[in-house]
């Protein structure tokens, strides 16, 4: 086979394992990110009706003529959200830090020798026989083993994650918590900015501003994605990232 068909064959294949995004990569030369468009987040292919473990059912108040409701802020209208599709606002300060020093230092030595060959079971005299002169019988063996492994490394990793933004309720479980999810775009010079967040919240947690801090949200799912050309650029490119994968070395 001569180099071009192998050329052609690694080519096709390293286009394959890259798929749609490779496609999609190089529509988008020249241009900004494309911005997704608003879509209902229950109708999307992977979305899940959250379930949790609830509580038993509580007897409905027997006392209908108050107008005070349970969780209220105001005597007339709570304006905090409730129910599906009311929005409320999430305040999000997350700080990470981490680092991780790791030394490792193994030595082993061993020494082994086997001398004064003078009886084997009575088969010394053949034995000698088999090897040459110059060899000395008395010290056949001579075994020396000395590995040797020196590891150190040193990794250290800060993020901070400020934001604020808009989640809409998109289910109410059984016992009123609340299932809320936000997707925020940001496209500037060319770079694309993506938060996605979503998580249950109980609806006593939800301040009278109508916004909550996202320490209280439970299961909480935040990611911060950008894409462009500054991320391209430094991003490790695909052909590298598909033999990392499938190099076993």
């Amino acid at each position: 086979m001569s180099k071009i068909p192998n050329t052609l064959f690694l080519t096709t294949i390293m286009a394959s394992l890259s798929g749609c995004n490779l496609a999609e990569r190089l529509s988008q030369v020249g241009d900004p990110p494309d911005m997704s468009q608003i879509q209902n987040p229950t109708l999307v292919f992977d979305y899940k009706p959250v379930t949790m473990p609830m509580p038993a059912p509580e007897a409905p108040s027997q006392n209908n003529s108050s107008l005070w409701q349970t969780g209220s802020r105001a005597f007339f209208k709570d304006q905090r959200a409730s129910r599906v599709g009311d929005i409320l606002t999430v305040k999000a300060l997350i700080e990470h830090k981490s680092k991780l020093d790791a030394k490792v230092e193994t030595q082993r030595e061993v020494k082994q020798t086997v001398g004064s060959l003078n009886n084997v079971f009575g088969y010394e005299d053949k034995i000698k026989k088999v090897f040459p002169a110059q060899v000395d019988k008395t010290s056949l063996i001579d075994y020396n083993f000395k590995p040797e492994m020196k590891t150190k490394g040193t990794t250290q990793y800060d993020s901070v994650l400020n934001f604020k933004m808009a989640a809409s309720i998109i289910e109410v479980l059984p016992n009123g918590n609340l299932v809320i999810q936000g997707r925020q775009e940001v496209r500037d010079r060319g770079e694309l900015a993506v938060i996605d967040l979503k998580g249950i919240v109980r609806r006593e947690d939800i301040s009278s501003s109508n916004t909550i801090d996202y320490t209280k949200i439970a299961e909480a799912r935040i990611s911060r994605t950008t894409t462009g050309q500054v991320s391209d650029a430094n991003s490790t490119p695909w052909g590298m990232e598909v033999l990392n994968k499938v190099s076993p070395f």
